[in-house]
């Protein structure tokens, strides 16, 4: 009995619907879409960022202009380190607010900083760190990697701090960074 041509466009469809799923669950599996967000606890860090500081709304062009150019350090060699962002969530800032420091996160050894940055250190005890080496493309945007990271010192018995440390690296990969604070210590 030969197919309809309702039958027939209705198979057409399905069997469309099936390679695109399989397509596109394969290209999310080559970009590390199903790789697991692995959280570790680390001791005694102490960071050294040169950079800008950037207070406002978050749809300001100022932010991609600064980050592009501590990028840009980075890739001439002008500075060497890693590109970083730190994001402070502060109770003050409006709706639709950011206040970050981008800059560089200096590495070992000494390097020339350019005029017009700002030094800040950063120093902790205990921090706890998620990698995330999968694409950003499907890489889990910075809230829920911090809901994540605030669910795991909750579960060692730490709070956290109100800034963290987003460190990029040239392979796409990232680290984002929380810093603990012990709650008998507040």
């Amino acid at each position: 009995m030969p197919l309809k041509t309702v039958q027939k466009t209705y198979l057409y469809i399905l069997f469309t619907v099936v390679c695109i799923g399989i397509l596109s669950t394969s290209v999310y599996y080559l970009l590390g879409g199903f790789k697991e967000l692995i959280i570790v606890t680390a001791k005694n860090n102490i960071y050294s960022i040169a950079g800008k500081d950037f207070k406002g709304r978050i749809s300001n062009d100022t932010i991609g202009l600064y980050f592009n150019e501590m990028r840009n350090l980075v890739e001439t060699g002008k500075m060497k380190g890693d590109l970083c962002l730190v994001n402070y969530q502060e109770e003050e800032l409006k709706d639709k607010e950011v206040h970050q420091f981008i800059g560089v996160l200096l590495g070992e050894g000494t390097t020339e900083i350019p005029a017009g940055l700002i030094v800040k250190e950063i120093e902790c005890e205990t921090s706890f760190k998620a990698a995330l080496v999968m694409h950003p493309l499907v890489r889990p945007n910075s809230e829920k990697v911090q809901a994540q990271l605030y669910e795991f010192a909750q579960e060692k018995g730490y709070d956290l701090d109100n800034y963290s440390l987003e460190i990029f690296y040239e392979d796409n990969s990232m680290i984002v960074e929380m810093f603990g604070i012990e709650p008998n210590k507040n």
